[in-house]
């Protein structure tokens, strides 16, 4: 399992740093499970599994796919997940807001950034 926690977060590309800041675990304490010093918890796996999408069979058996099937939403919320930190709530509200807007708003948009890169 150890294995393939490193798997899953090069695919990830991720730092065993920013890896474990998601985790609430320390880099080092990353290093240690990935070279099996240290096992891992029944909720580290379910926290590595729900923080990074991570199919909990394969990790814990190595069958099947490492990430696990997501929705629209899943995907959307991963990548804003990586993209806005969770201090920089703004940024996200900028997103969540641009979600909503119609057809004649995007126009306006793409008008405005037009007009401003000229």
């Amino acid at each position: 399992m150890n294995n393939r926690i490193k798997q899953a977060r090069k695919k990830l590309n991720l730092t065993q740093k920013k890896f474990g800041e998601n985790l609430n675990l320390s880099e080092s304490h990353i290093s240690n499970l990935e070279k099996g010093r240290v096992n891992l918890t029944a909720r580290n796996i379910d926290d590595i599994c729900s923080t990074y999408n991570i199919n909990k069979t394969w990790l814990e058996t190595g069958e099947g796919n490492i990430l696990s099937e997501l929705t629209k939403d899943d995907e959307f919320n991963i990548l804003v997940g990586k993209l806005v930190a969770e201090e920089d709530s703004f940024k996200k509200k900028v997103i969540e807001e641009m979600l909503k807007l119609d057809d004649e708003d995007w126009i306006f948009i793409e008008k405005f950034i037009s007009k401003i890169k000229s």
